[in-house]
């Protein structure tokens, strides 16, 4: 179904249901707001032939946390934007409500909904994990000199049963020691921009958050209004030059693996752009649904080719 919207420009947009449950049961609640006009209309009908529920007009709460956009002019304030859900499963809808002190760059409130939702979740997996050491720092002539140097003070203690079983243990301790103490455990960690500058990024969004909360208790003073503004533009534009930052050191790291020939530097640094990708093998079946080997698909291939 085309929905098609009358009017022009950002009015287009605006789309008031009312309060006329008695005549859309199913589509409006009780507890809806103002009255209905044309686009609203047509959005109450599209609901109604989609079987969908507006829970934004199903909650008994104050105004104040149902409206979302202020009129410019009038200083009303409207309800305008809405959460809709299938009827079947509207029962899994715990509150729908406006979030008044979040802070999204438009004149719009943002409507927060929250859903009762059973989803299964993952085995976890059994075990101890494993650590995987820094093999690369022995690339470095330091580390390798601490590696041998640890190495060789171990594997001069041998012990004095001469069994495979005992030389190979204290062998394989003796080189897990060493490493441990020399290449040390690589730590997981995301390789985006915003993670390796995270301590940065909070300290800006803080600021601009707590400019934010002081023009919420005063709206009407243009200083706090200034100084929010302020802290908006000035975060934008440190965030975009952390990124082109982080861009550019990515380059040039890339760019010195190229130079230097070392291919393993260049793929793992490639892998924090474009990431390791995973393929997945199909099962080829036979015409009864069994699965087919290599030998029985060259087979096939032999038979029904030319």
């Amino acid at each position: 179904m085309l929905l098609t919207l009358k009017g022009s420009g950002f009015f287009k947009l605006l789309l008031r249901v009312g309060k006329n449950s008695e005549a859309w049961k199913g589509v409006l609640g009780k507890h809806g707001i103002g009255n209905c006009n044309d686009n609203g209309c047509l959005l109450i009908e599209f609901c109604a032939e989609q079987q969908l529920t507006i829970t934004s007009t199903i909650f008994q709460q104050k105004d104040g946390l149902k409206t979302t956009w202020m009129h410019s002019q009038s200083k009303h304030w409207h309800l305008t934007d809405y959460v809709l859900m299938q009827q079947r499963n509207v029962r899994n809808v715990r509150h729908t409500r406006v979030m008044p002190s979040a802070e999204c760059q438009t004149d719009h409130q943002l409507v927060n909904c929250n859903l009762n939702l059973h989803s299964k979740l993952k085995p976890e997996r059994s075990g101890i994990p494993r650590k995987r050491h820094q093999v690369n720092n022995l690339q470095t002539a330091t580390v390798r000199d601490s590696f041998q140097v640890n190495l060789q003070a171990r594997l001069k203690d041998h012990p004095i049963d001469p069994s495979p079983e005992v030389l190979w243990q204290h062998i394989k301790n003796s080189i897990l020691q060493s490493s441990k103490e020399s290449l040390r455990f690589s730590s997981k960690k995301n390789k985006d921009w915003f993670d390796e500058n995270n301590q940065e990024i909070q300290e800006l969004l803080r600021k601009k958050r707590t400019a934010h909360q002081a023009h919420l208790a005063q709206p009407s003073c243009y200083v706090r209004k200034a100084v929010f503004c302020l802290a908006c533009s000035k975060l934008q534009q440190k965030l975009q030059d952390i990124q082109t930052k982080w861009w550019i050191s990515l380059a040039e790291r890339i760019q010195l693996c190229t130079d230097l020939g070392d291919y393993r530097g260049f793929y793992d640094t490639s892998k924090e752009v474009y990431r390791p990708t995973h393929h997945v093998q199909s099962l080829l079946l036979s015409a009864e649904g069994q699965m087919l080997l290599t030998d029985e698909v060259v087979n096939s291939g032999n038979k029904y080719g030319p």
